[in-house]
């Protein structure tokens, strides 16, 4: 399991991570000062779990939360809390956060039990998944056993029954065994993030994890609220908005960065995302200063 570390103090950093890489399988992604470290972190590499606090400088703990959960919804995230935080607790449980541990009150034990019990669930949902894939088989393999004399079907009811199943099968199948969907759709995020300035097709990528692209699609769009293009665009971009910042950028270059060879069509697209151009966007950045 990878976990992430967000404390504005060192000292609590310093503990977490120490009992942490004490867990077998756990790997510590990181420890940040601040949520916007921690948010330039997961692009980096996702995490599993992050352990958060509250108040911290230049992004706080809710609004870190908030980040997460709409750019990855699938991550699971516990708020570290003193005992005047509880507003704030509340907010980050309806954000999406997981639960909560009073820092006061909080031992080694506790917090190995924690990590425990997140990947406990991640364990059921792998089972599930492989228990519904072999359910289906187990169904056709049966299916086929049978004559259609001794199934009492006749020929149009025996296809429309073995079509059903392979539909289900085929929804079940492009779960990763070992795995969750939601895992899967990590590792599409954490692939966007690195490569977003290169050509990124959605049937290309699901050749290559050797997955139903109509699957990803549509477990991609339930996941994070997007669809794939408009999740890549979105990517794009932000990026190319934080490259225009900077005086000495051509725009052609930022287009090329950004993943756009032609310029006219970066324009045209830049100009659909943000509702200006990107020259007249540099003239608004310098007026804006």
């Amino acid at each position: 399991m990878k976990v992430m570390i967000v404390d504005d103090e060192k000292p609590i950093r310093q503990w977490f991570e120490s009992i942490l890489i004490s867990i077998p399988d756990t790997k510590v992604t990181g420890t940040f000062p601040n949520g916007k470290a921690a948010l330039d972190g997961c692009k980096a590499e996702i995490p599993d779990l992050i352990f958060t606090d509250i108040l911290m400088p230049v992004m706080n703990g809710i609004e870190l939360i908030r980040a997460v959960k709409q750019e990855y919804p699938e991550v699971e995230i516990l708020i570290l809390s003193n005992y005047n935080d509880f507003e704030y607790v509340h907010q980050g449980l309806k954000l999406g956060a997981k639960d909560y541990l009073l820092k006061a009150q909080t031992g080694d034990e506790e917090i190995r039990e924690f990590v425990q019990k997140i990947e406990e669930e991640q364990r059921q949902k792998s089972l599930e998944s492989q228990e519904k894939q072999m359910g289906i088989l187990e169904c056709l393999e049966k299916l086929e056993q049978y004559s259609l004399e001794t199934a009492g079907m006749n020929t149009e009811e025996y296809r429309c029954v073995k079509q059903r199943l392979m539909q289900i099968l085929e929804k079940y199948r492009n779960e990763p065994v070992g795995e969750s969907s939601d895992y899967l759709i990590n590792q599409i995020i954490e692939y966007i993030h690195l490569n977003y300035s290169k050509p990124v097709k959605l049937l290309s990528l699901a050749e290559e994890l050797n997955y139903n692209a109509d699957y990803l699609s549509q477990t991609f769009k339930q996941k994070t609220g997007k669809n794939f293009n408009a999740y890549l665009t979105e990517i794009r971009m932000e990026r190319a908005k934080e490259l225009l910042a900077d005086p000495g950028r051509k725009i052609k270059d930022v287009a090329a960065e950004a993943g756009y060879q032609n310029e006219m069509y970066f324009s045209t697209a830049f100009k659909n995302y943000t509702g200006m151009s990107p020259k007249k966007y540099i003239t608004f950045i310098k007026t804006s200063k």
